[in-house]
């Protein structure tokens, strides 16, 4: 539930929670942003003809300091490629409050409109938002500050420590918190705050910050300018994550929603690609008709769960920004329902929180044989995926390679070969194709034998899953429901085909070990066992009607968990995995592509950090 926030009668805003206002006044909040937080911290000079500037706020508010600076960003010339800016929130407010309190900046207005779209769904954990084409990150951590940042893994240019006073709200003002933010910090990290107490400044200056007093925005007459200079050498923790390298060359392997993502993100940094693929792009399981954006459910909200959700708000936000809605996707939502070993329709769901909800109660159009005494619609326990939908994945795949300038090379890779600091991708014959200091494999069920030629092995566990669905034209006297139903197979009941008409889809197989992509009869049957108990009207409907089957191969590891990152670099540098995303690819493959950066370029990680180390590559690998 959102935050409550009561405006004052002069437009004030107040945390009834705290007891005390976010701004003393309209005209001050602004102030604050521009004098104290940025120019305390010497922007916009200090990011001027940096590649990147990575921002952490103690407290994101009401967004006004975000707004500001994402404004001041996009308006200097010199500005950095990218602009990361991290904050903690454990009371997060509506998105409504959000625009409330940028009504009176006609400047920020834009800005705060954009945000809000995104400012949902916002359960504890980490949260990445992307702007301006993805080079303005927003990444949120919800929850407890100090808790929150201890996640956190990377090191941050600027800090605003920022927050209500600290006799309303002491735990933003810890020692053990400040020490923790030091921690996030370079040598020479600039630190800003208009707190003036006493043990703000001691709990600082014990973290290793050199202070000095400078003109504060009014009603305060000073603030603190901080420089994190400790006399000490800083102990550094255990490295969780690869060595951050520049911009450079990048070799990619497979040219599906893995590989595609993986070039859009590395362009985005400035890096060269080279995009190989046995075929064409989309031409394995990224080939689907048709994809459910659907987020794992489990009721503990484990690591797939939390996966699968944070990968979700990604695709979905790359889906508004680059495709057409309901003609290359649609957030229409999504109806699932879970069922059991014997078939049955349980009722003891997880609690969802505010990203999914029961749906309880009457769905207009869905079949009466699914009510329990109702006669239009019906009624029954399952969960409603707001943020959820369909799209097709081959028209993601292509603005990806579109917005990156990137094109495929058609050719079949033989092997690999590392050579003076490259890695070179070579064909039978042993002619190269094409090389980079860097190399992703984002080929699926083709990684392991190009690892294989290297020396390198994927740990008994990775598997093969063979799909099949079938699709057809909607045709009038159809029984559809109005939105995409999941739970026992899916049916996403009205998408527009690559050719503009009107399809239907439902399906899926999971034949385990099996390549083979002609369409089995056996398998069409038994998706349409499983359509017949989760729509039992729908599937009498379609059963007999034309159908078009589809075929292809999933990849996927032994945890469900994808492989992500670095193998081991120091038996093989450079040498870097995008796959085992099994039939939730749709759900992961952007946020990888987007942590895969990250690791690359030391910014902060867009999942917290022992979920980043559930998903590397390297955790595969025997330790000797």
């Amino acid at each position: 539930m959102a935050e409550p926030v009561v405006w004052l009668d002069d437009g004030t805003p107040a945390s009834p929670h705290f007891k005390d206002c976010y701004r003393s006044s309209v005209q001050q909040g602004r102030l604050q942003a521009e004098q104290v937080f940025l120019a305390g911290c010497g922007l916009p000079a200090a990011w001027q003809g940096q590649p990147q500037w990575r921002i952490l706020e103690n407290g994101f508010g009401l967004g006004l300091n975000f707004l500001v600076s994402w404004q001041c960003w996009r308006t200097d010339p010199q500005r950095p490629t990218l602009l990361h800016y991290a904050a903690t929130e454990a009371y997060p407010v509506s998105a409504s409050e959000l625009l409330h309190a940028c009504r009176v900046y006609n400047d920020l207005l834009p800005l705060a409109l954009e945000l809000a779209r995104q400012f949902e769904g916002l359960l504890p954990g980490v949260h990445r938002l992307a702007f301006d084409g993805g080079r303005v990150l927003l990444t949120l951590l919800i929850g407890p500050a100090e808790r929150m940042l201890r996640t956190l893994d990377g090191s941050f240019d600027s800090v605003y420590l920022d927050g209500f006073a600290p006799d309303r709200n002491p735990q933003m003002w810890e020692p053990a918190l400040l020490q923790t933010i030091a921690r996030r910090c370079r040598r020479g990290t600039q630190l800003a705050t208009p707190m003036l107490a006493q043990g703000v400044i001691d709990g600082l200056r014990q973290s290793g910050f050199e202070l000095h007093k400078a003109d504060g925005a009014a009603p305060k007459a000073d603030q603190f300018i901080a420089s994190y200079q400790p006399a000490w050498q800083p102990r550094l923790s255990p490295r969780s994550r690869p060595a951050a390298r520049a911009p450079g060359s990048a070799l990619v392997i497979g040219a599906g929603l893995a590989g595609a993502a993986v070039a859009a993100s590395l362009t985005r940094r400035g890096w060269q690609i080279s995009l190989l693929e046995a075929e064409r792009p989309s031409a394995g399981a990224s080939g689907l008709p048709v994809g459910l954006l659907s987020a794992h459910v489990s009721p503990d909200d484990g690591l797939l769960s939390r996966w699968s959700r944070a990968g979700l708000r990604i695709t979905l936000a790359q889906a508004e920004r680059l495709l057409e809605a309901q003609n290359h996707y649609s957030a229409c939502g999504v109806l699932q329902r879970r069922f059991d070993a014997t078939g049955a329709l349980p009722r003891d769901w997880p609690k969802a929180g505010q990203y999914w909800s029961r749906a309880a109660g009457t769905v207009a159009g869905l079949e009466p044989t699914l009510s329990q005494g109702a006669s239009d619609g019906a009624t029954f326990e399952s969960i409603w995926h707001a943020r959820g939908g369909w799209i097709r994945p081959s028209a993601l795949v292509s603005a990806w390679l579109s917005e990156a300038g990137v094109c495929a090379q058609t050719a079949k890779v033989d092997r690999l070969l590392r050579q003076d600091g490259q890695w070179l991708a070579l064909d039978a014959t042993g002619a190269e194709l094409a090389r980079g200091d860097l190399v992703v494999l984002a080929n699926a069920t083709d990684c392991a034998r190009l690892l294989a030629t290297v020396g390198a092995h994927i740990e008994a566990g990775g598997q093969i899953l063979r799909g099949q669905v079938c699709w057809g034209e909607v045709q009038p006297g159809d029984l559809l429901p109005p939105v995409p139903v999941n739970g026992h197979g899916h049916l996403v009941p009205s998408f527009r085909n690559e050719n503009g008409h009107t399809c239907w889809q439902f399906g899926a197989s999971f034949d385990r070990d099996q390549t083979d992509l002609q369409p089995r009869p056996q398998s069409h049957a038994d998706n349409l066992s499983k359509l017949a108990q989760l729509l039992p009207h729908t599937a009498q409907s379609l059963t007999g009607r034309q159908a078009q089957p589809w075929v292809g191969l999933r990849y996927a590891y032994k945890d469900h968990l994808p492989l992500i990152g670095p193998l081991d670099e120091s038996r093989w540098p450079g040498l870097w995995l995008s796959t085992a995303y099994g039939s939730r690819g749709l759900a992961g493959t952007s946020l990888a592509a987007e942590l895969i950066a990250a690791w690359l370029h030391e910014e902060p990680l867009p999942v917290e950090g022992r979920l980043a180390l559930a998903v590397s590559a390297g955790r595969q690998i025997p330790r000797s």
